[in-house]
């Protein structure tokens, strides 16, 4: 989802003044269009000095101090099987903003876009503690990945192509206009900075996540050892 970030940077910054963003991590896959972005960063006015833009790994303490020092945390993953990165965030009190699929949606909770997505309901207790994040509205992945597949080639777009292209830009778009409207209430940024510090202390520490391993494992083992005839291991 870099793409979605690097095509509103700009405009975001010649509304907002006074926003800055730190982009953290490494062009991997060496891609032209990123490595071309990454050089407009430093390159041009709108961007000098309001964006660390770093095509490099970031090591440990790097992250922690980026999460712990913003406001807020993008994540616009067009694909994530679970994420670490938005937990991390939520526990350095950082608000994630994500895009809602696979684990971003069963880990963040927001009231305006989950209203508007019941079939895609996080799956897990985050809703228990209120509204941790912001969403982004969900994309229309294989047509959105499809378009952008075009635009690297440098093949035409088709209207269908430049109107998903547009619609994605636009729901980014409306998800960091709500986090500016959180970040202008005081007393409802912190409360979201305190689900989301909670949810993850309770749901997603060592303690909580052994114990939703420990009873199946248990479980198995003693199954085990019963067809086997032999008696259930002392305290089990």
């Amino acid at each position: 989802g870099f793409y979605l970030v690097m095509n509103e940077v700009r405009n975001f910054l010649l509304q907002h003044p006074t926003a800055q963003f730190v982009l953290a991590g490494s062009n991997s896959n060496h891609d032209p269009l990123v490595a071309a972005f990454l050089h407009a960063c430093s390159a041009d006015p709108a961007m000098m000095g309001r964006v660390y833009a770093k095509d490099h790994f970031v090591d440990r303490k790097t992250v922690i101090r980026i999460c712990a020092g913003s406001d807020f945390f993008l994540m616009p993953s067009l694909y994530e099987p679970f994420g670490l990165a938005q937990l991390e965030a939520m526990k350095l009190a950082c608000i994630p903003i994500v895009h809602g699929v696979d684990g971003l949606r069963s880990t963040v909770s927001d009231p305006v876009i989950d209203q508007l997505e019941l079939d895609a309901l996080p799956r897990e207790k985050v809703m228990d503690y209120g509204q941790v994040g912001v969403k982004i509205e969900y994309l229309n992945v294989p047509m959105y990945h499809q378009a952008v597949t075009k635009q690297v080639n440098g093949e035409p777009p088709t209207q269908q192509d430049r109107w998903v292209l547009s619609d994605s830009q636009r729901k980014l778009r409306l998800a960091l206009s709500r986090a500016l409207q959180v970040a202008a209430d005081p007393a409802k940024r912190h409360a979201i900075m305190r689900n989301g510090m909670r949810f993850v202390r309770r749901e997603h520490s060592w303690e909580a996540i052994i114990r939703r391993y420990e009873a199946p494992i248990r479980h198995a083992v003693l199954k085990a050892r019963l067809r086997q005839d032999k008696p259930p291991l002392m305290g089990w």
